[in-house]
């Protein structure tokens, strides 16, 4: 998966995998990797806030209608990754240091989602939800409780397949959709 568009797919997982065992364990040299990650991740994120293993164009590409490989999907999985890294139950300075560079990264991560999402109209919203889009909405909802910035909501917001939820509510718990 890592040399194809779904590239980076696992990193989030990897992320939320180090950061359970460094709570789990205190190790030093989880607690490096982790840092280690994070300062990279930094270092190679997009003046746009935009950071991913494949380029921007995939993105492009789903909101022209033309087949890429799941990005948001993948998205989902390193905000997922960044989440579990601030949500960490672990003190001490450099676990701090790791948390405060990771809400950075995600924050300037779910400002790119927000201007990308902001300028769907309905008719691109549908096309963008009719692609696998994992837990966008639901990793989204987790880092506006990280930031409280009001652009993070309204991205995660912009995920929600209402259509979809309105069909579960109707058929009710237990019925057949």
């Amino acid at each position: 998966w890592e040399d194809a568009e779904i590239a980076g797919h696992t990193l989030g997982h990897y992320m939320t995998a180090l950061s359970q065992l460094y709570a789990a364990t205190g190790a030093k040299d989880i607690e490096e990797r982790l840092n280690y990650i994070l300062r990279e991740l930094s270092e190679c994120q997009a003046e746009s806030g935009f950071l991913f293993a494949s380029p921007e164009e995939l993105f492009d590409r789903i909101e022209r209608g033309e087949p890429a490989w799941v990005p948001w999907y993948t998205m989902h999985k390193l905000f997922e990754g960044l989440v579990s890294v601030v949500n960490m139950d672990v003190d001490g300075e450099l676990a701090d240091s790791i948390k405060g560079t990771t809400k950075e990264v995600t924050s300037r991560l779910a400002d790119w989602t927000y201007g990308r999402t902001s300028s769907w109209d309905e008719a691109l919203h549908k096309v963008v939800l009719g692609i696998e889009y994992g837990g966008m909405n639901d990793c989204l909802y987790d880092v506006y409780l990280i930031t409280g910035k009001e652009e993070h909501l309204a991205a995660a917001k912009a995920f929600d397949q209402v259509e979809l939820f309105e069909k579960v509510l109707k058929a009710g718990v237990g019925d057949n959709i």
